[in-house]
């Protein structure tokens, strides 16, 4: 069994591990705050760039720009890889780690670039090749940063050495969860493109839920003419009545709000009266009011205004100058770096609530080591003082 001092000694080293514990958890919430409120306020300005930069492409015809060209004879990919710098998050580089090497295909093939230390690391000491690391930013991205990145990544897919670029980051969903995601940043799909869309697994679900109730329906047996019938008349009447229903309460409805109406009304003139009399008592009879000129009658003297009116164009909600093609071809570049940048936004925010959660439940095991310490020093101490007692007893019988 320890003795009191290993076990005081065990006791002041969890408290302290507690304090640390403690306070990474206040850190990373407060940061995840800022965090989350940046990757929010990013949403819909990266959505409706999206928008825009798909209605500039349906007006276009025959476009082309380096970030849309395909370079199949490459056998390369660039993978753009977003992990944590410091460790104590939990499972969430780990997670993103094991995402990535189920997409990158071999190592041979794939080149990566890394944000983040602990990611330049797992990679490096694993033999794959990094052509760019990005280190100490993970969790304060910043939008010049992203041009960077995204000028890495344009520098290096213009010259076809890959046939695509990927992007793989954590996607914030709750402060308790967050998911590893991959998408093709380049070349871009959907954007100049008539091939069908593969559904997503949501709209394959419901298609399939769609596709057993029609099944259900259709094996239910079918209401011969005359119960079809009196299930009319008798669908008839129940809609009937539940319109003559509605339309009493309307009626009582109109009737309240004009009682209360005409009541306020009647209030209100009242109100006025006695006023108009206490005025006249103080300051006498008020003078006549001056003629007012006649107002211009509606019907004869009205002003024709359509003419001033301008034709709105509900077609086309874009005007595009000087062009579609070059506003589309200014676009695109700036649409690479609004997905870089929210995908860092998102990573930041999912690593800074991956390390309140873990540094949360340390929280709690410290506290509750510590507790069963207690108990096991008062246990230890117990059993010393009754030994000791013991001895006394036993020497003093011996005494005697």
């Amino acid at each position: 069994m320890a003795s009191l001092q290993d076990i005081r000694r065990r006791i002041r080293s969890v408290k302290s591990i507690q304090q640390i514990t403690k306070a990474m958890k206040m850190v990373a919430a407060a940061r995840l705050r800022r965090a989350q409120s940046a990757a929010v306020a990013n949403k819909p300005y990266a959505d409706k760039m999206a928008e825009v930069v798909e209605s500039v492409a349906a007006n276009v015809v025959d476009f082309k720009h380096p970030l849309l060209e395909t370079y199949d004879a490459a056998e390369k990919e660039l993978f753009l890889i977003i992990a944590a710098d410091k460790g104590l998050a939990g499972a969430y580089s780990s997670n993103i780690f094991k995402e990535a090497v189920r997409h990158i295909p071999d190592k041979e093939k794939a080149d990566l670039v890394v944000i983040g230390r602990k990611t330049e690391e797992h990679f490096r000491n694993r033999g794959y090749h990094i052509v760019k690391e990005y280190l100490g930013v993970s969790e304060r991205p910043t939008f010049e940063l992203a041009k960077q990145i995204a000028a890495e990544l344009t520098t290096r897919y213009e010259t076809g050495e890959y046939k695509a670029v990927h992007i793989i980051y954590a996607r914030f969903v709750s402060s308790m969860v967050n998911v590893p995601e991959v998408f093709q940043l380049l070349p871009f799909e959907g954007i100049m493109s008539d091939e069908e869309v593969e559904p997503t697994r949501l709209e394959k679900a419901s298609a399939f839920i769609e596709h057993l109730k029609a099944a259900t329906l259709a094996k239910l047996p079918k209401p011969g003419p005359q119960s079809y019938d009196e299930m009319i008349e008798a669908m008839e009447a129940k809609e009937a009545a539940e319109a003559e229903r509605a339309e009493d309460e309307a009626a009582e409805k109109a009737a309240a709000e004009a009682a209360k109406e005409a009541a306020a009304a009647e209030a209100e003139k009242a109100k006025e009266e006695k006023a108009a009399k206490e005025l006249e008592e103080k300051f006498g009879p008020l003078p006549p009011l001056p003629d007012m000129p006649e107002l211009p009658n509606e019907e004869t003297d009205s002003i024709d205004f359509s003419a001033y009116e301008e034709p709105i164009n509900t077609e086309e909600p874009y005007i595009f100058v000087p062009n579609a093609d070059e506003v589309l071809g200014a676009l695109l570049p700036q649409y690479l770096v609004t997905m870089i940048y929210a995908a860092q936004l998102q990573a930041a925010a999912s690593e800074l609530s991956s390390r309140m959660t873990a540094m949360s439940s340390a929280t709690d095991n410290a506290q509750e080591l510590t507790r069963k310490l207690d108990l096991l020093y008062n246990k230890v101490r117990q059993a010393n003082i009754t030994r000791e007692i013991t001895e006394i007893v036993g020497g003093a019988e011996a005494l005697k």
